[in-house]
């Protein structure tokens, strides 16, 4: 296994950092914004559980992906056009 460049590990731990503090603050406050517009409680927390099962196969689906193509370049940029 190579060794990577500390610039580049304090770059990746700043963009992870940054990717789950974003995380936390959008699950954590949607569901008081949800709730404040007068969403019912039983809705929303099937909405969250589809939104947590979604994303943990997505997970393993897109890692399965970028893993047999060796790059994950090519599909994030495509994921990133998509959610636009």
């Amino acid at each position: 296994m190579e060794q990577i460049s500390k610039k580049t590990f304090f770059s990746f731990a700043i963009m992870d950092s940054l990717y789950w503090a974003f995380y936390a603050c959008f699950v954590g406050f949607i569901t008081t914004y949800l709730l404040t517009c007068g969403m019912d409680n039983a809705v929303l927390s099937i909405m969250l559980a589809c939104f947590m099962g979604a994303s943990f196969i997505g997970a393993f689906f897109w890692g399965g992906i970028c893993d047999k193509a060796r790059t994950n370049k090519k599909y994030l940029f495509q994921n990133i056009s998509l959610q636009s």
